[in-house]
């Protein structure tokens, strides 16, 4: 049951029924748009104020404010100050909707666009039959006869091509990539390699040998890439001219000494 009290004579609010009755906002909403429209012209409307009126956050004072943007009741307007610069936000509220103040305008009549007639004119191509044309007999020359049987052998491979899909391109096999390996295990001094250190210094060949062991020791001790070549004949080359040059030893004919001197024998003090 809704009992009424006596109309006040002042400080009371009319507002239209279907402010209230609007579903399009919540109820939450329309006591705030009530409160705003309380409130006397050119009230200065602040979120922050209202929330703290309301004891409520700031956040769901925007969402109502919100609410009443989308139905109409609410217009954001942005305050600038010098150099267009923003200063402010102003809300203007009414107890109109801006829907409703639209809908009474009549709409301007929209004229009748029939689109013309767009059929395409007859464009039938016309005949086009190259006539015949018959070539006259030519004598060719060797050259020309070389060069007919290069055209010819061209056709006859792009015509080939053509049957089997695109035409192949011949090409030249890339040589072989030089890969590094390492010194065999079971590397010893070789016919090859005896010639090379010969020819590069002869003057080293009564040490050959051991010149070949100090070189297969180290290369075969040496870890990763440090260890591989791709010529171990030039390595070998190398590495003897900086062999170290050692001269050879001559070794003293040992005399026995039953064939010395007796004169000899009595005067060595190396008994």
């Amino acid at each position: 049951m809704i009992r009424r009290s006596a109309r006040p004579s002042s400080n009371y609010l009319v507002v239209s029924n279907s402010v209230v009755c609007d579903r399009r906002i919540s109820f939450a909403a329309g006591g705030l748009l009530l409160h705003l429209l309380s409130k006397p012209d050119h009230w200065e409307v602040s979120p922050s104020a209202l929330a703290k009126e309301a004891q409520e956050g700031r956040d769901k004072i925007y969402k109502l404010l919100g609410e009443l943007i989308d139905a109409g009741y609410c217009q954001r307007i942005t305050r600038r100050g010098e150099r267009g610069k923003i200063v402010g936000m102003d809300y203007e509220i009414s107890d109109t909707p801006i829907d409703s103040k639209s809908d009474s305008e009549p709409l301007p009549e929209k004229p009748d666009t029939v689109l013309p007639d767009t059929v395409l004119p007859d464009t039938v191509l016309p005949d086009t039959v190259l006539p015949d044309t018959v070539l006259p007999d030519r004598v060719f020359t060797t050259q020309e006869s070389k060069d007919t049987k290069k055209v010819t052998t061209l056709e006859n491979n792009q015509r080939e091509g053509g049957q089997g899909g695109a035409l192949a391109v011949r090409q030249e096999p890339a040589p072989p990539s030089k890969r590094g390996t390492r010194l065999p295990d079971d590397w010893q001094l070789t016919q090859e390699f005896y010639d090379e250190a010969a020819k590069t210094r002869p003057e080293v060949m009564h040490q050959i040998y051991d010149i070949a062991a100090s070189f297969g020791d180290y290369w075969k001790s040496q870890s990763g890439r440090q260890g591989v070549r791709c010529d171990w004949l030039a390595v070998w080359r190398n590495w003897v001219r900086r062999e170290k040059f050692i001269p050879p030893q001559r070794i003293a004919s040992k005399q026995r000494t039953r064939d010395r001197p007796i004169g000899e024998m009595l005067t060595d003090t190396g008994w």
